[in-house]
């Protein structure tokens, strides 16, 4: 016969380990939650984020290898130079209540720390990715990407397989490329050009079509002579076809040596200013860049006529009893 007292105690001891258990799942729910919601900003904090260097991936377990989280700070890189900033959070579990096992999910819970996480590291987009509960979620600033909730499952969609056969660094450059591509910067949201970038794009610009200027009329000037003379009789060549024969060689040699002047204007300090791809993209830019381009081709040219000046027996005008038809008497 069983003692009432000791079923008792066994009962409350029972319960007691229930209770227990359940508060201590429910402590370690709460510090994991408090954990990923704190995660450090890798730019600021690299090394407790399991990065060398200042970077847009956190992943303090080492989930990833080196190699791929490079390939996912230069994309995340490519991006921020369209004007918007991302981040990638990689840890092992959230903490945040859901059950691990199915497909690979975003979760409201989840959903909620993805944005908490946009909010303190100050970003424009980040991915959350949970291994232990399956969970893959894209928050991103209003305004900032073309990305509503349907391109989001899309992009879930897409890295179930690359999740399910570990290719976490495959899956983030997916969402990442999508983000790419639905950014959606606004023009007036990016820095203007001070007047010392727009010079610097104007003089960059001309450099290079100056001498491409000089190459193309002064060898077509000599190029087209020397076949007229040389060639003419043989080819049975107009004064025009020496010079459109001319004119090919001459764009041929411009293309060659144009960027031969662009390497000494760099040398020089003539170089573009160093400008984010939106900064390139404005039509100020363009337009300082265009400017340039088209002096500079004309004061090429201009130069590229000095054959005329300095051998003008050969190259001007050649007298009219030369050129003018003998007439019989």
């Amino acid at each position: 016969r069983k003692d009432p007292k000791a079923e008792h105690f066994r009962h409350m001891t029972m319960s007691w380990n229930r209770n227990v258990a359940s508060a201590a799942m429910l402590l370690l729910s709460l510090v994991a939650t408090c954990s990923a919601r704190s995660l450090p900003d890798p730019r600021k904090d690299p090394k407790a984020c399991g990065r060398t260097a200042g970077s847009f991936v956190c992943d303090p377990d080492k989930h990833l290898m080196n190699t791929n989280a490079n390939d996912i700070d230069r994309v995340a890189a490519q991006i921020k130079e369209q004007g918007n900033t991302v981040g990638v959070a990689i840890m092992k579990q959230l903490g945040v209540g859901t059950l691990p096992g199915g497909v690979w999910k975003c979760s409201a819970a989840a959903s909620k720390v993805a944005k908490e996480l946009l909010s303190s590291w100050k970003m424009d987009g980040i991915i959350v990715i949970a291994l232990a509960e399956k969970e893959f979620c894209i928050a991103t600033k209003e305004g900032r990407f073309g990305m509503n909730p349907s391109v989001k499952n899309d992009v879930l969609v897409g890295v179930q397989d690359l999740l399910e056969i570990g290719l976490t660094a495959h899956a983030v450059t997916l969402g990442l490329s999508v983000m790419k591509t639905t950014s959606t910067v606004s023009l007036k949201t990016v820095p203007p050009l001070s007047s010392q970038d727009k010079f610097k794009v104007f003089i960059a610009g001309m450099i290079p079509f100056v001498g491409f200027g000089i190459t193309d009329n002064g060898l077509m000037i000599i190029c087209g002579e020397l076949i007229e003379e040389f060639c003419g009789q043989t080819m049975n060549l107009s004064g025009m076809g020496a010079a459109a024969w001319g004119n090919l060689l001459s764009d041929v040699a411009g293309v060659f040596l144009g960027g031969s002047v662009q390497q000494i204007a760099n040398r020089l300090g003539a170089a573009e200013p160093p400008l984010s791809v939106a900064q390139r993209n404005l039509p100020s830019t363009i337009q300082c860049k265009l400017m340039g381009e088209a002096l500079g081709v004309g004061i090429g040219c201009y130069l590229g006529m000095a054959p005329l000046v300095f051998a003008p027996a050969k190259y001007g005008k050649k007298p009219e009893s030369e050129s003018a038809p003998q007439l019989r008497t």
